[in-house]
C-alpha cells in the first residue's frame, strides 16, 4: 500500500505559509503552475466539452457513439482526468498521489459496454492527450 498526501495535509502545509513542493521546481515555475491549473479549474467545463467534440470528430472508432450519451461521457471523463490533474497541480502534489477519476473508469464501462474495445479507449485518450498538450502549450 502506497502513502497518499491527504488534502487535510495540504491544507496544513499551505496555511503554515509553506509552498508545496512541485517535482523539484523553482519557486517561481512551481507558483506558475499552480496559477495556471486554478486558471484551467475555472473553465474545466467549457474545455471538457470542448475536448469531447474534438475526441468524436477525430478518433474513427469513436464515430459510431456520436449520439449525445456518448459525448456526455466522454465529456464526464476528460472533466473529471483533467480536474484530477488541475488539483495535483495546485497542490503541489506527486503524480504518484493520485488515483484514477471516478469518471474515468465509468467512461471505459460505458464505452465496453456499447462494444468498444480497448483501441476505441486509448485512441480517445491520445486525441484528448494530444489536445490537452497543445492549449496547455499556447498558455
Amino acid at each position: 500500500m502506497r502513502e497518499r498526501t491527504t488534502l487535510t495535509e495540504t491544507s496544513i502545509v499551505a496555511d503554515a505559509g509553506r509552498v508545496p513542493e512541485t517535482a523539484g521546481l523553482p519557486a517561481r515555475d512551481a507558483e506558475f503552475i499552480r496559477s495556471m491549473a486554478t486558471l484551467f479549474i475555472d473553465v474545466l467545463d467549457e474545455f471538457g466539452t470542448a475536448m469531447a467534440r474534438h475526441i468524436h470528430e477525430h478518433e474513427p472508432r469513436l464515430s459510431s457513439l456520436d449520439d449525445d450519451e456518448a459525448v456526455e461521457a466522454t465529456r464526464a471523463s476528460c472533466a473529471g482526468n483533467m480536474q484530477e490533474i488541475f488539483s495535483m497541480l495546485r497542490a503541489g502534489l506527486r503524480a504518484v498521489s493520485h488515483d484514477t477519476p471516478p469518471q474515468a473508469l465509468e467512461y471505459a464501462r460505458f464505452l465496453r459496454g456499447r462494444g468498444a474495445g480497448y483501441d476505441t479507449v486509448v485512441g480517445g485518450y491520445q486525441y484528448g492527450v494530444a489536445m490537452f498538450r497543445d492549449v496547455l502549450a499556447l498558455e
